[in-house]
């Protein structure tokens, strides 16, 4: 039974998607009785809703909840943040956090200049993280990755936005639609449904 090893686990770090951590807490007795020595939830991934982060500090109040977020061609995590309870109570989303110190994110317009706080756009990395692209696909190296002032860069595909020093997600390019000349984030509409 996984809530058997988990309880004899002595686990002190939680790492997964959110999605994982949903499901346990389908399980009444996931709470922090069962994991008296969690001491942080990180997140990466997925989007982690305010719901389940609301759940999850009800269930674990001395437990952080950290989100992350990166991709791996640009050796996953490369932004974080700890969510607190004032962000999922006043948020309809939760923020994917500030950029690593080694690295850089900008919101680009569809030309690949960077946008102000506040407009959507797609998320670009740039930094020693990045990777030089894909092994034998040329191709899609060329679409996705680039040298900017001299560093490696990496076009997302992940479209988002800047406000008060934090990155928003908010869906993929790929996953839009344009509806009447506008365009609109497929995910965008379903996080707003839910």
């Amino acid at each position: 039974n996984l809530f058997k090893e988990l309880q004899h686990s002595g686990i002190q770090v939680w790492t997964s998607t959110p999605s994982f951590a949903q499901m346990c807490l389908m399980e009444p007795t996931f709470t922090n009785k069962l994991l008296p020595a969690l001491e942080v939830f990180l997140f990466c991934g997925e989007v982690l809703t305010p719901e389940t982060a609301r759940h999850l500090h009800e269930r674990f109040p001395k437990a952080k909840i950290v989100n992350l977020y990166g991709p791996t061609e640009a050796t996953v995590a490369v932004t974080m943040v700890e969510i607190t309870k004032d962000m999922y109570n006043n948020e309809g989303m939760l923020p994917i956090g500030a950029c690593k110190q080694n690295a850089n994110i900008f919101i680009a317009d569809k030309n690949g200049h960077p946008l102000p706080d506040g407009e959507k756009g797609e998320i670009t990395i740039v930094g020693p993280s990045v990777s030089k692209g894909y092994l034998g696909e040329q191709t899609l190296t060329k679409k996705a990755f680039f040298i900017k002032d001299g560093v490696r860069a990496y076009r997302t595909g992940d479209v988002g936005f800047r406000k008060d020093g934090y990155l928003y997600y908010q869906g993929r390019l790929d996953f839009q639609v344009k509806v009447h000349g506008y365009r609109m984030e497929l995910e965008e509409i379903e996080h707003h449904l839910s």
